[in-house]
């Protein structure tokens, strides 16, 4: 997935992405929801269904999600927001 161009090959390689991450989250009751791409490479991405206090754990799966986001797409910047 490396190597995307930019606009419509972006677009289908975080759907790809977040395709492949939902089903591990959802079975921890999270979902992965993209809020937005931005032209500068930003993607900004939303956690749904964390348990507000438990901070270690939303911190685990926001690595991981990291992490398969740099492997395909090294040069996106990732924000989760609320």
């Amino acid at each position: 997935m490396a190597g995307y161009e930019s606009g419509a090959g972006m677009h289908d390689t975080i759907a790809v992405l977040i395709e492949r991450l939902q089903p591990g989250l959802r079975t921890a009751g999270v979902e992965l929801e993209l809020v937005a791409v931005n032209q500068d490479g930003t993607v900004s991405l939303r956690l749904k269904g964390l348990c507000r206090s438990c901070y270690g754990e939303a911190w685990t799966y926001r690595l991981r999600i990291e992490r398969a986001f740099k492997e395909a797409l090294p040069d996106v910047v990732l924000l989760f927001v609320g």
